[in-house]
């Protein structure tokens, strides 16, 4: 996520907002102004912290929308900038509904913007009438099964059940895009950490997998990255298309650089065949 944030600041560095920021400080360099939200509790723990000039604390319940404009406002954002949104395992957390209800906000206030989304996936799942999520036992592999249950169990034990989650990348997509957005790119953090961010193999160092819940380190990492989800999205095509392409300019280096590393020159070939 991190290279992810580098390559959308450096296309619109104006305003960097973080829904559900919590207490991570790692972001405070991307933008010449970053706005974080969060509940009052958080924000007020986060103030204690060595924030930068440039960060404004902004105290909202992201279900509330009229009371997240009002703190963005008070705190200065300013709704015309080019703006980069990021949220980071937090829509899990908040009813559908008010989901929903967040992404419209942001595709239709924030037109010039772009979206940056992590969130967990889960195939085989459903809401129960009041909101719960439930598992569907039927065409489950043993590794769906356990893994969503460890995933419910760790979630619930921290006092916050999982509320809503899409079943796979296609579903996140179709949701972003019901929602107003017009340009929308998801895959799995698998391929996102294979195919384009990472320069090599990831491991539990990389950044890119330096998100993972601390309940999750029962879990074997390669199941873990395929039920979790990276999407970029915009309205602006030019600034999807952008990104797109700093994306997939990393992803052409490494390959190069894998090819390079892989090649047999012709006289190693030959010292080999003389040698037979």
């Amino acid at each position: 996520m991190h290279k992810m944030v580098d390559g959308a600041t450096a296309i619109m560095n104006e305003q960097l907002l973080i829904l559900g920021a919590g207490l991570d400080t790692w972001y405070h360099h991307c933008c010449r102004r970053s706005f974080h939200v969060d509940y009052e509790n958080i924000v007020s723990d986060y103030m204690l912290a060595n924030v930068s000039p440039n960060t404004c604390l902004v105290s909202a319940d992201l279900r509330d929308l009229n009371s997240l404009e009002a703190g963005l406002l008070h705190n200065g954002f300013d709704f015309n900038k080019g703006t980069v949104i990021l949220i980071e395992c937090v829509l899990c957390y908040i009813d559908m509904k008010h989901v929903k209800a967040l992404l419209s906000y942001l595709s239709g206030k924030l037109t010039t913007s772009i979206l940056l989304l992590y969130n967990p996936i889960l195939p085989h799942m459903q809401h129960d009438y009041d909101g719960a999520i439930s598992t569907i036992q039927k065409h489950r592999t043993i590794d769906d099964h356990s893994f969503s249950r460890h995933l419910q169990r760790g979630f619930a034990s921290k006092g916050s059940p999982i509320r809503s989650i899409s079943e796979s990348a296609t579903d996140v997509t179709e949701l972003l895009l019901s929602e107003g957005y017009k340009y929308v790119n998801t895959m799995t953090m698998e391929q996102a950490s294979f195919s384009l961010l990472a320069p090599s193999a990831p491991t539990t160092n990389d950044p890119v997998l330096g998100k993972k819940e601390a309940f999750d380190e029962h879990i074997s990492e390669r199941l873990l990255t395929q039920r979790y989800i990276v999407s970029w999205c915009s309205n602006s095509s030019d600034c999807f298309r952008k990104l797109s392409s700093a994306l997939m300019a990393c992803q052409n280096h490494r390959t190069h650089k894998e090819m390079d590393s892989k090649s047999i020159k012709p006289t190693q070939l030959g010292a080999n065949k003389t040698g037979m």
